[in-house]
């Protein structure tokens, strides 16, 4: 809806785990107006696991679980000259698998949904100030059904005494109201500035979890606890809080007679109860030849804790902490870009200081609590190329490399690459990705488990049967590599598996 204007486009296909998935554009324009509509739906039935039943003491109990996936998306976009309308509404969920880090088949479910509208009016002043004034709304809910401890857990400090295992369905639901106001003013030909204001009121409305046992009980120790014997009590997860921020901003370019170019730029948020921050944004770039360009910029991000780090409560996998402060991230980058004919090539170096950050840390058994941390530094390199070899192909790559990451981002894998081959001959298409993920590591209990490194690859072939249909045949983790991720929590013992080989077949017809 952002990137396609004017798309009148129907689009359904069919794959492996029995996926169904379609998607349409439809577009009307007439005088000044102009609509545009984009829905797309997706289902699969999921792929089997067999994967360590973290609820039983032995290495050698297995359980079999499944990962079955359904999402949709709407966007509509109603434009009169300099005024435009969105409303979007998006929601995905999953059943069975991991949920908050543990298993049940049957019960486990996840489900998030996002509902925006907003308002924007563009005001061209003169041609050379423009203004952009919005004012958005949007709401999230989160619903996480999970089963969180092992039957008998509770059986000894439970009242009336039950072998029955902690289950709880949490439902998270806020509010956002958002005002924008950005400028852009050319002062002359090589002078121009940018300026405006951000406003946020964030407020979580709704907070709770039905349990079968008290679960505010549970979490301050209060034994024995009462077990209800359903799930039609609620306990309270979140402080119900709000909070807002307002942020001011300025920048300045200046382009010399050398083609350098000059940016500085100040940036102040003030977000009520937490804090406030002035983060300063520096750029130099300079052309050294039409082919070669450097790059020195540096610049600074503040970022306050959100409702969640700051107020759950009566949970027993994750706690907020009101004492959080906000993090500040610096950062210098170093760029070095040429360019030829047929090759794009850029080097660039990093250097990150993290101030405060936010992070978890263990408190007791498995229940982690968000905390500020000292702080860090990561750096590294970066790499990417791309080489037009003819008209049919090309190729690019991409390779990061951290020299240094903070103890906090352990699982966060060193080193990263990518790789796109395309080739295209009159109504054919055909690319090979792959993208590489170094070794990562993960909690289990109070040890780490390294995560093996791993390639994947996927393939895309396209054909355009007539003016107006199109076919595509798509393989996603071409060589079905078997690979691991990480969570946030210290449960498992094993990482948790990601699919293996998919396929799909779509077919397209534009209008």
């Amino acid at each position: 809806m952002i990137t396609r204007k004017g798309a009148n486009e129907v689009k359904i296909g069919i794959g492996s785990l029995n996926r169904i998935n379609g998607h349409i554009f439809w577009s009307q324009k007439q005088n000044d107006w102009q609509f545009d509509v984009y829905a797309q739906a997706y289902q699969d039935q999921g792929q089997s696991y067999n994967v360590d039943d973290n609820f039983n003491p032995h290495a050698e109990v297995r359980l079999n679980t499944t990962d079955p996936r359904q999402n949709a998306d709407l966007d509509m976009a109603l434009n009169y000259r300099d005024t435009l309308l969105r409303l979007s509404h998006r929601q995905k969920a999953t059943d069975d698998f991991y949920s908050i880090e543990t298993l049940a088949n049957g019960f486990n479910h996840n489900f998030y949904q996002l509902q925006q509208i907003s308002l924007e009016q563009r005001i061209d002043w003169s041609d050379a100030i423009h203004s952009h004034l919005t004012l958005g709304w949007a709401q999230t809910t989160q619903r996480y059904d999970s089963q969180a401890t092992a039957p008998d857990a509770l059986t000894n400090i439970s009242q009336p005494s039950s072998a029955e295992p902690l289950l709880g369905k949490v439902l998270q639901q806020s509010k956002f109201w958002q005002f924008k106001w950005h400028n852009d003013w050319q002062l002359s030909e090589h002078h121009s500035t940018q300026f405006g204001m951000e406003w946020l009121d964030n407020q979580e409305i709704e907070a709770k979890a039905d349990n079968n046992f008290n679960l505010a009980q549970l979490a301050a120790g209060q034994f024995p606890i009462e077990y209800y014997g359903n799930l039609d009590q609620s306990t309270q997860i979140g402080t119900l809080d709000s909070c807002r921020e307002l942020g001011i901003y300025a920048q300045y370019l200046h382009t010399l007679a050398t083609r350098t170019s000059l940016t500085a730029g100040i940036r102040y948020d003030n977000y009520y109860d937490i804090g406030t921050h002035l983060s300063p944004r520096l750029g130099v770039v300079h052309p050294f030849t039409d082919n070669h360009i450097l790059k020195v910029l540096y610049g600074e991000a503040f970022r306050a804790p959100s409702l969640n780090e700051t107020g759950l409560i009566n949970n027993p996998v994750i706690l907020g902490n009101p004492s959080l402060t906000h993090e500040v991230v610096k950062t210098w980058d170093l760029i070095w870009l040429t360019t030829t004919k047929n090759v794009n090539f850029s080097a660039g170096w990093f250097f990150n200081h993290y101030d405060d950050p936010i992070s978890t840390k263990i408190v007791r058994g498995n229940v982690r609590q968000f905390t500020n941390v000292e702080s860090s530094e990561a750096q590294g390199l970066e790499l990417e190329t791309s080489y037009q070899i003819n008209a049919n192909w090309l190729v690019r790559g991409t390779f990061t490399h951290f020299a240094k990451l903070p103890d906090t981002a352990f699982r966060e894998a060193d080193t990263l690459a990518s790789l796109l081959i395309n080739y295209e001959q009159k109504s054919w298409n055909w690319n090979l990705t792959g993208v590489y993920h170094g070794e990562r590591e993960m909690l289990t209990g109070n040890t780490r488990l390294m995560l093996d490194d791993h390639w994947l690859f996927h393939t895309k072939l396209r054909y355009h049967i007539a003016n107006n249909w199109i076919t595509s045949f798509q393989i996603k983790n071409l060589t079905n590599e078997n690979y691991q991720t990480t969570l946030q929590g210290n449960r498992l013992t094993e990482g948790v598996p990601n699919r293996g080989r998919e396929w799909s077949i779509n077919v397209e017809y534009r209008f």
